[in-house]
């Protein structure tokens, strides 16, 4: 074989390459955009089903989301609610009423507060009499009772549909939970309608699986509720929730697009074969890849092989190649035929055609050799033939594809002709084949294309379409996002600067705490996060307000605003006022907690208070002050008539005396009174003294009531003896000391300066000191002293007041002058004393000040300010 081909001729071998080069640059020129052109159909189809996958996506949220609409709207119903709450009112009737209004509900059941249905009834499974007894409640229960949606889809015992349950609590105005609503919604349903029908292209379809590989809504019904997991594409598909896949399923090459559903975690997926997609790619590449194989073929057949023939007919004998070639004439597969043609082109008679060539053209030899093409061909139909056959001559060579009616029958025919020379003449070989076939299979392959590019454009349409409304979905998102991020920036600033402390609580621990919180409680924020709440709560306030905290979270009805303390990092109590409310923060019920620091606002209501008490207690010493004027005078006129009149009766008893001396005389010791007149004489007298000085002490102390009780003028300008003001406080509170003590010691210095003042606000103040003291001794044994002195050349007089009585406590020296302050309040301490004492010191413009010891006594230093010379 290598040896004819060696004998080829140099052109026809280099021919012969080329037609090779070009068939092989061809192939891969085919195979490349073939593999090209299934690349895009992937990408189209992954986007395309993409596309559709979001869109069934969507439709599964948006009935989910309606049904929880429904159900929240029933719950929210004053009817329902009022069923609840009046146990007269037939539930049955108002339960009618709702499915009334809501004829598409497939089964709506209502239970108590105990989770007891009442009325209807878990189309899943009717021995269920509680709601309680599903395996959701807890879920359910955590959730606060709020919506709550059962993914898992299950069939019903007793109508063998598809179906899962909502659920949702039903609350009173005031937030207290009355009972339970809820129905099972039918997903048989929903697949029937929406998922079994529906196809993607000729053999996609879609399908929907939970988060355990369950086909839960496929086409093919017997795959409902079948667990595929073991499937490496369900495998995927399971892990990534979200995305595109090529995979191998029951011997076909598939295209999938999952998207997992927002509102119930459900994967829903949209698969293809990708045959569907490629087929008329390949058939094309396969097509045109065969095409080129037969011309490659018949170029090599032609150029090589007869070539080839030729040289072994000049090699061997004539015969022999007159046998070949009638051989190869007789039973070759083209229809061969040999006319001559005329110088100018014209074609002339027929000499020779196979029987190939007669059955294509249906007519017989004898016929053939009498006509010539323009006879066969039709010259007005076959016009193409005629025109080349004037260019042989010129190129030797010609090849032409046309259309002929044989026997009115259209026909393709592609002819290779070949000029022959002679001495003598011109003559044609050509070579005929019916290519109808292929033509028509091209033609069909070119409307095949522009069907594919038609339905390519459509989907490209479609696609575009999508992902515009995909873009401006995209955009909207983005808008809500960056408003939300704007929406936080805002919270965030408001609370960071908020005035007040924020901080949230869940599992009784603190989950966030603003920089106000942390200020007010002396922490660092880091150091409240996941700190005990109930480690910032005063023991006293612990119990009640964790009650409140778990309530809240509970939904029961509590007080929103409460007044507590809290404890700060170094233990200091501080007056708070709580402001609480729940929310849900991620998926969680939390305690969102406002904090205001009252302690100034408290000070400032016990300031009110303890004003108000002494504005009380004015008015009281004021009215005391009339009262003392009014009973003083009262006392004077009974009192002066005493002591008007006991000496009166002292000089009759002196003038009566001796006229009863004398009658004891004569008749002996008598009885006056129920005493012996020797013993009564003298008694008697003692009486009258008695009475004379009692009087003469009335008159004196209510003299000292009325000028204590005497309205003062407020000046301060009078020149003052001190050592008076002691002695007539004494005085004034004389029973009192006698009562407490048995140990009074006066010790007043000699030649103390004059002071300016006020001798009854002064002696208030002494009073009240002495008072102080007898109230602190613990027996009578106890002494009380009173000193005062002044040393040449101070600018001030010392009063010393010191009492062994049971002292005053470190807490409570700090607070002895507050007003209203007292540990005595129980007796009848009013708080007012010291406090006063200290501001009528003040108008002096002298100093007071306590030195004690619980236990060891009290001294109590003054220092007033002496007149200059």
């Amino acid at each position: 074989m290598m040896l004819k081909f060696s004998k080829i001729g140099g052109n026809k071998k280099t021919f012969i390459i080329v037609s090779i080069f070009i068939f092989i640059s061809i192939a891969a020129f085919v195979i490349f955009f073939s593999i090209l052109d299934i690349s895009n159909s992937r990408k189209m189809a992954s986007k395309y089903l993409t596309a559709v996958t979001d869109g069934v996506a969507k439709t599964v949220d948006s009935w989910i989301e309606e049904k929880k609409k429904m159900l929240i709207f029933i719950s929210e119903m004053p009817e329902i609610k009022d069923a609840f709450i009046d146990k007269s009112v037939d539930m049955g009737s108002r339960l009618e009423l709702v499915i009334k209004h809501y004829d598409n509900l497939e089964n709506i059941f209502i239970a108590t507060l105990e989770g007891e249905i009442i009325k209807g009834s878990l189309d899943s499974d009717n021995e269920f009499t509680h709601v309680n007894q599903l395996e959701i409640w807890d879920k359910f229960k955590n959730s606060n009772y709020q919506i709550y949606l059962d993914t898992y889809i299950s069939r019903s015992h007793t109508t063998g549909k598809l179906n899962f349950i909502l659920l949702k609590g039903v609350f009173s105005s005031e937030n207290e939970l009355l009972g339970f609503v809820g129905f099972t919604i039918n997903w048989d349903k929903f697949i029937k309608k929406f998922i079994i029908p529906a196809k993607v292209g000729e053999t996609g379809y879609f399908a929907i699986t939970d988060t355990s590989g369950r086909n839960i809504g496929h086409r093919d019904i017997s795959l409902t509720l079948k667990g595929m997991s073991d499937y490496p594409w369900m495998k995927k598909m399971i892990a990534e929730k979200n995305g595109f896949q090529e995979y191998r399923f029951k011997n076909e090459n598939k295209l999938m697009a999952f998207r997992q559903s927002k509102e119930t975690g459900w994967i829903i997926n949209t698969s293809l074969n990708e045959n569907e997609l490629i087929k008329d790619t390949i058939r094309i590449r396969n097509n045109i890849l065969m095409i080129s194989m037969v011309v490659l073929s018949l170029i090599i057949f032609i150029i090589g092989y007869l070539d080839m023939f030729k040289l072994e007919a000049a090699e061997r004998n004539l015969i022999e190649s007159q046998r070949n070639f009638k051989l190869i004439f007789e039973k070759g597969n083209d229809g061969i035929f040999v006319h001559k043609i005329g110088n100018n082109g014209e074609p002339e008679n027929f000499t020779k055609a196979n029987s190939v060539f007669l059955n294509l053209f249906q007519c017989k030899n004898t016929d053939l050799l009498n006509n010539t093409p323009s006879t066969l061909f039709d010259k007005n139909r076959g016009n193409e033939y005629f025109e080349i056959l004037k260019k042989i001559i010129q190129t030797k060579h010609q090849v032409l594809e046309t259309e002929l009616f044989i026997n009115d029958k259209r026909t393709f025919v592609e002819f290779r002709l070949f000029l022959i020379e002679t001495d003598k003449d011109y003559s044609v070989m050509g070579f005929a084949r019916d290519i109808t076939e292929r033509i028509t299979s091209k033609r069909k392959l070119k409307e095949d294309r522009d069907h594919l590019n038609q339905k390519v454009e459509e989907r490209t349409k479609e696609i575009t379409e999508t992902n515009i409304q995909l873009r401006n979905y995209i955009k909207e998102k983005e808008k809500i996002r960056l408003a939300l991020t704007e929406s936080e920036d805002k919270y965030r600033s408001l609370i960071e600067r908020a005035n007040d402390g924020i901080m949230l609580i869940r599992d009784k621990k603190i989950s966030f705490a603003n920089k106000k919180m942390g200020t007010l409680l002396n922490y660092k924020e880091q150091e409240l996060f996941e700190m005990p709440f109930e480690q910032i709560i005063s023991k006293d306030d612990k119990v009640m307000v964790l009650k409140n905290h778990e309530n809240r979270l509970k939904g029961k009805a509590t007080k929103s605003i409460i007044e507590t303390r809290l404890l700060s990092s170094d233990r200091q109590l501080i007056d708070v006022e709580v402001n609480a409310g729940v929310i849900n923060y991620g998926g969680e019920p939390e305690d969102f907690i406002f904090v205001r620091d009252i302690t100034e606002r408290k000070r400032n209501e016990e300031e009110k208070r303890r004003h108000n008490e002494q504005l009380v207690q004015t008015d009281k010493l004021v009215a005391l002050g009339i009262l003392v004027s009014g009973v003083a005078h009262e006392i004077n006129n009974p009192n002066n008539s005493i002591m008007l009149s006991n000496p009166i009766i002292k000089q009759a008893w002196e003038s009566t005396k001796p006229i009863l001396e004398k009658y004891k005389i004569e008749n002996g010791d008598f009885v006056i009174s129920g005493m012996p007149y020797s013993y009564f004489k003298s008694f008697f007298d003692d009486i009258l003294d008695d009475v004379q000085e009692s009087s003469e002490k009335i008159k004196t102390i209510v003299e000292d009531l009325k000028n204590f009780a005497k309205p003062d003028t407020g000046s301060t300008s009078d020149d003052v003896n001190i050592n008076d003001v002691v002695k007539s406080s004494v005085k004034l509170i004389s029973s009192q000391l006698i009562k407490h003590t048995n140990n009074l010691n006066l010790e007043l210095g000699q030649e103390i300066p004059l002071i300016k003042g006020n001798f009854r606000r002064l002696e208030q103040v002494f009073v009240n000191l002495l008072q102080n003291a007898c109230h602190s001794l613990k027996t009578k044994e106890d002494e009380i002293s009173v000193s005062t002195s002044y040393k040449e050349g101070e600018d001030f007089v010392n009063i010393v007041i010191v009492d062994q009585g049971c002292g005053i406590s470190a807490e409570n020296i700090k607070q002895i002058f507050d007003p209203f302050f007292t540990t005595k309040r129980d007796q009848g301490g009013t708080g007012l004393g010291l406090s006063v004492s200290l501001g009528l010191i003040k108008e002096h413009n002298g100093s007071i000040n306590f030195d004690s010891e619980e236990g060891q006594g009290t001294t109590v230093k003054l220092q007033l300010p002496i007149i200059k010379k």
